[in-house]
């Protein structure tokens, strides 16, 4: 009893939905490539934000 009320007391993960791309504007700039992002999110909180881009051709590369 004691392992499953240590168990359910441990962190889980944030399971939010993902966000929706609204905006994107590629500018080619003398020192290579900037990109502007709009996102939207229904979640809220220090828990549900973007902390990562990875930025694809059609082809996924």
């Amino acid at each position: 009893m004691k392992v499953l009320l240590a168990l359910a007391l441990l962190p889980a993960p944030a399971l939010a939905d993902p966000p929706a791309i609204d905006a994107v504007r590629a500018t080619q700039t003398a020192q290579g490539w900037r990109f502007d992002v709009t996102l939207s999110h229904p979640d809220t909180g220090w828990e549900h934000y973007a902390d990562g881009w990875r930025v694809l051709d059609p082809e996924g590369r």
